[in-house]
Parts: C-alpha cells; structure tokens; sequence
C-alpha cells in the first residue's frame, strides 16, 4: 500500500509547517516552470493552427526541445543503469539451502543509489513442492522477473529450506528488502 501524500498547501493550511516569508527558487525549479510555460504555449500555439502550417523551428520555444531530449536522455540513462545492476541475474533462479543467506539476506542490502529508490533490493523468494499450484506459480514469477529487472526472484524446494514445511502451505512467497522479511 502506497504512503499517503499531502500536497505542500494542505500541510501549510493545517500548520503542520509554518508558512514561509519568501520562497527561494532554484533552477530545477526555474526550468520546470520554462518547460511548463513552453508547452502550454505550444499546446495555445498548436490548437490554432493546422497540421500544415505548423512551422517547429517558430512554434516551439527555445531549448524546449534540447530539454525534452536530455530528460528522455537521462531517462534511458536510468533504466541502463538499473538493468546492468542485475547483470545476467534475471529470470527465476534457483538456489538451495547453502545459498540463500547469500542469495537473499546480503543480497537484498544492495542499494540501487537512485533517488526515487527505496533502500536495499526486493528479494523475492518462492518456496515451492511438485504441485500444479507451485508449478504454474513459479511460470508467474519468472514472467514478473522480466518485468521488474531490478528485483530478484529465487525459487526454492521446500525440503531443501525448512524441514518438515507442510505441503498444505505451498507455494509460500517471502519477500525480502534491506536484510529484512516484509
């Protein structure tokens, strides 16, 4: 479940936070507001006109363009980086009793080093028997893994992991983050 977000007025409006007398800006903020203020003459400028008489060199404002490539740019950059942190980790890999303190505790302390990013790796770890159930739930694991590269998704036979498990309770998920069990 997603963390509830309060907008900056409603915490202002409710005093949780005291106003500010003047709010400085800076410049990630100035070229929001040039990129903001550039669209909304582009979407003006483009509801007027035809496709045939738009002109782009004319209609769009100056370095609008440059700015939309270099946040696509820095985009691709990101979703590079995250991709080659799992390296060839992808898709469902099996582990055994031996590794999984390496496979899953240590494994999911890693930080991406992103800031939209939550602290550590999700590990997700399938605990399974020779059932239909398990079967086709360890199918659907390993399409979510090429789904969702920067996850790891490691499957385990019950016997191997916790001795005398009841076969009643497989598949079992575990989800690891930060060394610990959500």
């Amino acid at each position: 479940m997603p963390a509830l977000r309060y907008s900056k007025d409603t915490v202002l409006a409710r005093g949780i936070l005291p106003s500010l007398e003047s709010e400085e800006t800076t410049e990630d903020q100035n070229e929001v507001k040039i990129q903001d203020l550039g669209e909304g003459r582009i979407n003006c400028s483009l509801d007027l006109k035809s496709i045939d008489e738009i002109n782009l060199e004319e209609d769009l404002p100056f370095g609008l363009i440059d700015s939309w490539k270099a946040r696509r740019l820095d985009e691709l950059k990101l979703i590079d980086h995250l991709l080659n942190l799992r390296g060839s980790n992808t898709g469902l890999k099996p582990i055994g009793k031996d590794d999984f303190v390496r496979e899953v505790n240590e494994a999911s302390k890693i930080d991406i080093n992103h800031p939209g990013c939550l602290p550590g790796t999700g590990v997700i770890v399938c605990l399974w028997n020779n059932s239909t159930a398990s079967t086709y739930f360890l199918n659907l694991l390993s399409t979510l893994s090429t789904l969702y590269p920067t996850t790891r998704f490691l499957s385990i036979p019950n016997t191997s992991c916790i001795k005398n498990y009841p076969d009643q309770h497989q598949p079992t998920i575990i989800c690891y983050r930060n060394g610990k069990c959500l």
